[in-house]
């Protein structure tokens, strides 16, 4: 059992506080040094117990899951985490070389290894959004293809064209919207962002072969 990082009395009460949960301990060294850079607080746990222990007691605003791990797996984690009231709401993001085969009840799941942009990003919408259970999601993919898109794993994704995008606003969706990289030309993010209800993501385009 071991916990390491910042602890939450540290730095400025007003950055995130992260929990990243990882059995490597290189990983949960990159992790919190990524995390430090870009302004957030964060402590890691090099198992689910402990992970379980730490997010009832610090709360975090994100949790960062390893799927893989010994003694308690991360699937396992989730589910004690999901049925704990005092937890139930922290979104979770799988981050794992299996993710595409098991997502594990998390609001967002990432393959290993880690994209750096795409892993900031899932986690500055969560903590932004909240949990993605129970909200309407969207995601308007690049004409040319779906590239290397975010595996939604709670709440509802629905597919639109980006033509179909202003209709959708014009309709007052709420919810969670993800735009390819080649899809955000086709709207206004100044005016998205002005827009409570909704939480805009970007997925980085595909690199040409």
């Amino acid at each position: 059992e071991f916990l390491t990082g910042i602890p939450p009395e540290d730095g400025d009460e007003a950055d995130p506080l992260i929990l990243a949960v990882d059995d490597s301990p290189g990983i949960r060294d990159y992790l919190e040094q990524l995390f430090r850079d870009d302004g957030f607080r964060i402590v890691t746990a090099g198992d689910g117990l402990t992970a379980l222990k730490a997010a009832e007691e610090m709360m975090p605003r994100c949790i960062i899951m390893d799927l893989m791990m010994p003694g308690m797996e991360g699937s396992e984690a989730i589910r004690r985490l999901r049925a704990n009231p005092v937890t139930e709401n922290i979104p979770v993001v799988v981050l794992s070389a299996y993710t595409y085969r098991n997502h594990a009840g998390g609001d967002v799941s990432l393959p290993k290894p880690v994209d750096e942009e795409q892993l900031l990003q899932a986690v500055r919408g969560l903590i932004r959004g909240g949990r993605i259970k129970g909200r309407k999601c969207i995601l308007v993919p690049n004409p040319k293809g779906h590239g290397n898109m975010l595996m939604i794993s709670a709440g509802k994704l629905r597919y639109i064209r980006p033509e179909e995008l202003q209709e959708n606003l014009a309709q007052r969706f709420s919810g969670t919207m993800f735009l390819s990289g080649g899809g955000k030309d086709h709207v206004t993010l100044r005016k998205l962002s002005e827009i409570d209800d909704v939480v805009v993501m970007i997925l980085p385009e595909e690199e040409p072969e």
